[in-house]
């Protein structure tokens, strides 16, 4: 944390993955209480009151992807715990170890215990795409303040990954709408992205503009290191620089150096609702339908990271993600 500090970084902590299976233990902690209550009391608090009002804190992610082990298809008369709209779209990819009700509880009492141990706190989820994170297109919200207030507290900021499928964004892909469009009443932030892995073939430099003039409050591209589905730390770096360009006002803070952290797991491809045969949607280039999209652009709520560090003035401040190892900006 010292480190990241020192090279002008916050980091978010990422908790838990849901995109591998790591370990039969995960699956246990999600699902018996008691073992979550002991972890949450005995080995996070301490953690978040050890770290609280560190000035290299961004935030909470209390998992990456859960998604990768929810079975889909389950009926239930509530529909926060429903999950047919997720069949065929990819939603356990790794395995049906896990109900929507078991991942709900989980995040929500992650954020229960975080919030009481620093009230300041940032915690968010990073969904797989958006067929989990919004109640429109046909969608469902599985992170809505009324799914997981039930069992603890709810999110401060939301998050959606999103990668291209067979060259071509998903209709409903955030870099084919603009924030507003997807009816949340927190800032968005698209949490995973690549250029190497975008549709149709959009620069990192075109990604963090969209971003930035369609009302989201900022885009972590996937990942530092490189590698399948990833974009290099200079790539990554020239498209937050690329802001300031348009956006005069915005100056960009780079860090000093490469922080002395790597990532612990690969980038999970991401499986879509085009896969199994069904062949993906034709998508205009982005270039041709920014304009339509931007004029129906509103501002974003802002995302309130430390205003000593992020000014009013806009400035791009990168943000590393731990463990998930993406970057960057709070727009």
């Amino acid at each position: 944390m010292d480190a990241a500090a020192s090279r002008n970084i916050l980091v978010f902590w990422v908790l838990w993955n849901g995109a591998a299976l790591d370990s039969e233990a995960i699956v246990g902690l999600v699902t018996v209480d008691a073992k979550l209550a002991s972890y949450l009391a005995n080995a996070l608090t301490p953690m978040v009151t050890a770290l609280k009002g560190h000035s290299g804190l961004g935030g909470w992610e209390v998992m990456n992807e859960p998604e990768g082990m929810v079975t889909p298809g389950i009926t239930d008369a509530n529909p926060c715990w429903d999950t047919n709209v997720l069949t065929g779209t990819g939603a356990g990819w790794v395995a049906n170890r896990w109900t929507m009700q078991n991942v709900q509880s989980f995040v929500a009492k992650h954020a229960r215990a975080i919030h009481a141990a620093d009230p300041t706190a940032l915690v968010t989820v990073g969904s797989w795409s958006e067929r989990s994170f919004t109640n429109n297109f046909g969608w469902k919200n599985y992170y809505s303040d009324t799914c997981l207030r039930a069992f603890g507290d709810a999110l401060d900021f939301d998050q959606i990954h999103t990668y291209s499928y067979n060259g071509a964004w998903s209709g409903t892909s955030p870099f084919q709408k603009v924030a507003t469009d997807f009816g949340l009443s927190k800032p968005l932030v698209i949490g995973e992205f690549a250029s190497s892995a975008s549709g149709p073939g959009m620069t990192s430099q075109a990604m963090y503009q969209y971003a930035k003039s369609n009302g989201y409050a900022g885009a972590w591209g996937w990942q530092e290191a490189g590698g399948t589905n990833s974009d290099s730390i200079a790539t990554l770096q020239s498209g937050m620089a690329s802001i300031t360009t348009t956006y005069p006002g915005v100056t960009f803070a780079p860090a000093t150096s490469a922080p002395p952290l790597k990532p612990s797991a690969a980038p999970t491809a991401q499986p879509s609702a085009q896969s199994g045969g069904t062949a993906a949607p034709t998508v205009q280039p982005v270039s041709s339908t920014a304009p339509t999209l931007a004029a129906r652009a509103t501002a974003a709520p802002s995302l309130n990271i430390d205003s000593n560090r992020i000014s009013d003035a806009g400035r791009v401040l990168p943000a590393f993600v731990f463990l998930i190892v993406l970057g960057f900006s709070c727009l």
